[in-house]
């Protein structure tokens, strides 16, 4: 399994001189206490569903795919607060639900996240590239903002005129670089009030512990919600999972090979009860319920259909709904920790998302070799994922939420 997420944030700078925030500095930030692993964990998650949630109320698609990747959008909002001042900081801290740590602590605690993980993780791997781009003739980063993105987000740094082509081409090829291709670009233009854009581009890559064998898989039927029933290519695995089947949902949770991470599939239990709405009600508070209280070991016949997807998301009015409304003022925004701006005061003028996910028998590119036994015994509990289902991707010690969606069509 393949996925890929990309956030970019552009700095805009308006063209005349603006009041600044009233409280500047991050207030008390010393005297705060650090972020451990385990806090940023739970911040994430925190983070993950009200993203989810901001998601599901802006998609006016119906039967549309929907996959958010709370992590990269963490990853690249961290970087901001270390450009933010004052309300503006808060702001952002609080929606990261990171407002009651140090500045510094979260830094730290991003490295040191990606280094545990890279330390745990042997046959599954998830990156975190970064970089900034800025119009090197109208903004002039803080080498303190630069020497931060450096040391704690290894952020690729590259100063340009933004009134070159090539600005536009190198911001995409390094897009197109850190996904492999599956995400082109994440740009079509550069505005002309644009001067700054910190990008954040996430990828994982994991086998299954138990691949699916690719002989078993079959078009089965898959029913999405208010269409006609469609035949899709349905993975099948009779197996020992850890699942739930209760009268609210179901749902199973599948390791990757190396055991870090997971990826748990969830569907009311009732199709009459539409994925959207069951969605907006299960909370993260279920979702830590359900890893550990509810999941247990036991043989069971998986149908699982194929998919791959792909989303984009403008995150402006999201942030803004979460808290962050005042970055995105031009004349109230404070982001005078990101560098000096002649022209004017710097704000965020667009927040741009986009996700690729990919699922099949084996995980991820690569060679697998699989057995199929042919025995007979009594039929075990069955699990078909025939209607839309959610989709959460964590790493199972923090339970940090790399990944989180809801499926409508998997041919959608």
């Amino acid at each position: 399994m393949r996925a890929y997420s990309l956030l970019l944030l552009a700095a805009m700078v308006l063209f005349s001189q603006c009041a600044k925030d009233d409280n500047p500095g991050p207030p008390g930030n010393n005297n705060k206490p650090s972020a451990s692993l385990q806090e940023f964990g739970e911040a994430n998650s925190a983070l993950a569903f009200d993203l989810f949630d901001q998601a599901l109320k802006s998609n006016e698609e119906p039967g549309k795919n929907v996959v958010v990747s709370p992590f990269s959008v963490h990853a690249a909002l961290l970087m901001v607060l270390n450009g933010a001042d004052g309300t503006t900081y808060e702001a952002i801290a609080k929606t990261l639900h990171s407002d009651t740590f140090s500045e510094t602590s979260l830094n730290k605690a991003y490295q040191e996240y990606i280094t545990y993980i890279q330390s745990v993780a042997t046959t599954s791997e998830l990156r975190s590239a970064n970089a900034i781009f800025w119009d090197e003739n109208r903004i002039f980063p803080y080498q303190e903002f630069t020497d931060k993105m450096t040391e704690f987000y290894e952020a690729e740094l590259n100063g340009m005129s933004f009134l070159a082509a090539a600005a536009l081409n190198a911001i995409n090829d390094w897009v197109d670089n850190a996904t492999n291709g599956r995400i082109d670009k994440i740009l079509e233009e550069i505005r002309p009030e644009e001067v700054m854009f910190l990008i954040n581009a996430l990828y994982f890559t994991g086998d299954w512990s138990n691949p699916f064998a690719i002989e078993a898989t079959g078009m089965r039927p898959f029913t999405p919600e208010g269409g006609h029933t469609i035949e899709v290519p349905t993975m099948s695995h009779d197996a020992t999972f850890s699942f739930y089947q209760g009268q609210d949902y179901e749902a199973v949770d599948i390791p990757f090979a190396d055991s870090v991470f997971s990826m748990t599939f969830i569907r009311p239990a009732s199709g009459e009860q539409p994925v959207d709405e069951f969605a907006r009600t299960f909370t993260r508070d279920d979702l830590l319920d359900l890893y550990n209280n509810r999941l247990h070991a036991g043989r069971l016949q998986l149908y699982l259909p194929k998919f791959e997807t792909e989303y984009k998301i403008n995150l402006n009015d999201a942030l803004k709904a979460l808290g962050m409304e005042v970055a995105f003022n031009e004349f109230e925004a404070n982001l005078t920790r990101l560098g000096s701006a002649p022209e004017g005061n710097l704000f965020i003028s667009r927040v741009e998302h986009k996700t690729f996910l990919k699922i099949d028998e084996k995980g991820a590119e690569g060679a697998a070799v699989t057995s199929v036994g042919i025995g007979v015994t009594s039929l075990p509990p069955q699990m078909a994922f025939d209607r839309p289902f959610m989709i959460v991707l964590r790493d199972r010690q923090l339970n940090t939420v790399i990944f989180i969606g809801k499926i409508e069509n998997p041919v959608g």
